[in-house]
Order: structure tokens, then sequence, then C-alpha cells
């Protein structure tokens, strides 16, 4: 499974732009590109590291990380969405870190978080499942 970094990148812009809808400019743009691709890197080793008893392999390169998650966890790749909203929270935080401390660690906090429910999913060995209730 492929996270892309263009799609962490768009992800973090169009979050940047809805919140600060009220703003003249969005607190990240295409302008930050560079910074936020060399965060990139260290944002996804550390969701690796978090997510490592899962993991079969990790493959980091310069467009993308990929993923291959143990048999046993495989239905964590449906997660993809989350996995990715994972970094790029933590690309946020990383890089506010030394503008807004505060904001930057409500972001951590976001990605820790996600982590922490996929961890928890993954001790799950019986098929997830969801039905919608009926009225």
């Amino acid at each position: 499974m492929k996270i892309p970094h263009a799609s962490i990148l768009d992800s973090i812009y169009a979050n940047s732009a809805l919140c600060s809808i009220l703003a003249d400019t969005p607190l990240l743009h295409a302008g930050h590109s560079r910074m936020l691709t060399a965060i990139i890197g260290e944002a996804s080793a550390r969701l690796a590291l978090r997510l490592a008893p899962y993991l079969a392999d990790v493959d980091f390169s310069d467009t993308a990380l990929a993923l291959e998650f143990r048999p046993a966890y495989g239905h964590l790749e449906r997660m993809l969405p989350q996995l990715r909203m994972a970094i790029v929270y933590d690309v946020v935080a990383l890089a506010l870190e030394a503008a807004d401390r505060s904001v930057a660690a409500r972001y951590s906090a976001l990605a820790t978080s996600i982590t922490d429910t996929l961890a928890s999913l993954a001790t799950v060995t019986a098929p997830l499942r969801l039905r919608p209730h009926r009225y």
C-alpha cells in the first residue's frame, strides 16, 4: 500500500485552506512545499515506528511511503485514508512547532490518536463489519 507524498501535500493544502476560510491566505500553501516535503519523511518514519509491530515491510522513497502489513493485520490496509491523515497531522505539527507550540501539540495529538486507534484495530481478530442502524 502506497501513500504518495503528493496526496499528503494536497490534504495539507486543503485542510489549511478550510481552516483559514476567513483569512486572505491559507497558513500552509504551495509556497511551503519544499519545507513540507522535507518534513513528510520524518512524519512517515514516526508513523512506521508507531505501527512497527504490525508491519512486514516499509519502503521510504522520495515520492511515497509504502507499507506492507503482516498477513494477520492485512485489514489495516483498508484504513489508508486514516493512515494518510495521521501523516498529514504530524507534518503540520512538525511544521508549526516553532511558530505555535499549542497548535502543534493539538495536531500531534490528532496524529497520535489516529495511530493509537489503528493499533487497537490491529488487535481485532474477527473480520470488521459495520452494520447500519435500522429504523
